[in-house]
């Protein structure tokens, strides 16, 4: 497989944004979701470890439970690109209006740390990215 080393994902915290980049020019911008009120998203340099469709949802060791890949209700969405050892990743949402064109960013800090897209743009960046694409995440 060969990976694509001139893309680039950029995460703004301050802005609540997801950039693609490719060879140093943004392909596209656009709203996401990160850490609520005491959650935490990771900042720094990672890359994708693992691309998964349909991924379950398992909760949290405070709040366990069992959602299917793929069913209406995942928190996950259809797809999600995992990053550090699968605690986080960048995934799309079954509540794509909490992200919506019409928030703000800090409206748009409703996840538990990971980093949440609508259903068409995590779609359209599932397809463009591959394993080891680095991902910056900043203030």
């Amino acid at each position: 497989m060969q990976i694509a080393l001139s893309m680039l994902i950029i995460i703004n915290l301050s802005t609540n944004t997801l950039t693609l980049q490719k060879n140093g020019q943004a392909l596209r911008t656009w709203n996401v979701g990160t850490a609520r009120e005491g959650k935490v998203t990771p900042t720094g340099w990672f890359e994708i470890e693992e691309k998964e469709h349909c991924p379950p949802f398992l909760g949290n060791s405070s709040h366990p439970v069992f959602v299917a890949g793929c069913d209406p209700e995942n928190p996950f969405g259809k797809k999600i690109l995992w990053f550090i050892d699968h605690t986080f990743g960048i995934h799309g949402t079954n509540q794509p209006w909490l992200i919506g064109s019409s928030t703000t960013a800090d409206e748009r800090r409703v996840s538990g740390g990971c980093v949440r897209n609508a259903p068409a743009d995590i779609e359209w960046l599932y397809q463009r990215v591959e394993v080891g694409t680095p991902i910056h995440i900043h203030w």
